[in-house]
């Protein structure tokens, strides 16, 4: 199993497991999943780390000007 994604949103939305992914900790590779995000201001990115058998982070929050 994966030890951990990243979920995160790029407009201002809570982020939660339905969420896009990045993810530099998998099993397996996926160049896709751990490419730069496109960012560009104003914009509100959150992120939310959850493990398999731990606890999920709190959501951390990014604003763009």
């Amino acid at each position: 199993m994966d030890q951990v994604k990243i979920y995160y949103t790029m407009d201002g939305s809570e982020p939660t497991v339905h969420s896009a992914v990045y993810n530099p900790s998998t099993t397996y590779f996926q160049l896709q999943l751990i490419q730069p995000l496109p960012v560009q201001g104003p914009m509100t990115v959150k992120a939310l780390a959850v493990g398999f058998g731990r606890y999920d982070s709190g959501v951390a929050i990014y604003e763009i000007e």
